[in-house]
């Protein structure tokens, strides 16, 4: 089983400072996609059995930020400075470790689908702005959002 858990290899130096920003270990983390989670959640699953829970009894929520627009390169524009500016890091770096998706309305509702697919019963949505519209736009979605 593996964790997304991140340890030094050895204490910082007294004095020294470790950032968040630090790799503290030699694997770098990927981005979540609908495949790898459904292979994350069956082992969840495995150790509920293994430790005398029911897995029926867990939740599977999966946390997704997206932008819709039907013009792609402005949805990838629109994304990328959001997270880079809420993030402080270049958007590279981080959508190489969150699940994103920045697009028109079709594609969100088939991406949004493939992690029902993969088992997530709960889609946590963050909007990259204009909150209001993204949130009318998945009402429209809702339907087609299929697991």
């Amino acid at each position: 089983m593996r964790h997304n858990l991140r340890m030094p290899k050895q204490p910082p130096a007294e004095g020294t400072t470790l950032h968040a920003s630090q790799d503290m270990s030699e694997e770098k983390a990927a981005a979540p996609d609908p495949e790898r989670w459904r292979t994350e959640w069956a082992e969840i699953g495995n150790i509920a059995r293994e430790a005398g829970r029911d897995p029926a009894q867990l939740t599977g929520a999966v946390y997704l930020t997206l932008t819709i627009d039907e013009d792609k390169a402005r949805a990838e524009e629109r994304m990328n400075a959001f997270i880079q500016n809420y993030y402080g890091r270049p958007a590279a770096e981080m959508r190489a470790r969150q699940a994103t998706f920045a697009g028109p309305a079709e594609g969100a509702a088939e991406w949004l689908s493939s992690w029902a697919r993969a088992g997530a019963s709960h889609l946590v949505l963050r909007f990259a702005g204009d909150h209001q519209r993204h949130l009318e736009a998945i009402s429209r979605l809702r339907a087609s959002i299929t697991g």
